[in-house]
């Protein structure tokens, strides 16, 4: 069912700890096939403080994405097989 449109309230990008992704295929290196618009890309390109993390299933996982300078990459994947850390960052390997 479509939203309607006019009522959102956007998150304030400063309160924001992590990010749930959406996709259609990732790799191991955290690179993502999005919807195309490259609207998660812009906005991760300015708010990079808080981690990314790709919900997908399992046969979504590819073997390389190639990926352009302004693509961001995805911190962690979560699919029904477990979770898989992307990412060197220290907060997300608590």
């Amino acid at each position: 069912m479509p939203e309607p449109l006019g009522n959102e309230i956007p998150a304030d990008p400063a309160e924001i700890e992590v990010a749930l992704i959406p996709l259609l295929g990732f790799d191991t290196d955290g690179n993502r096939i999005g919807y195309g618009a490259g609207y998660y890309d812009r906005f991760l390109a300015q708010h990079n403080h808080f981690s990314t993390v790709g919900v997908a299933f399992a046969v979504q996982e590819c073997n390389k994405i190639p990926s352009e300078p302004t693509d961001q990459t995805l911190d962690a994947v979560v699919t029904e097989s477990g979770i898989s850390i992307l990412s060197k960052k220290s907060e997300l390997h608590h």
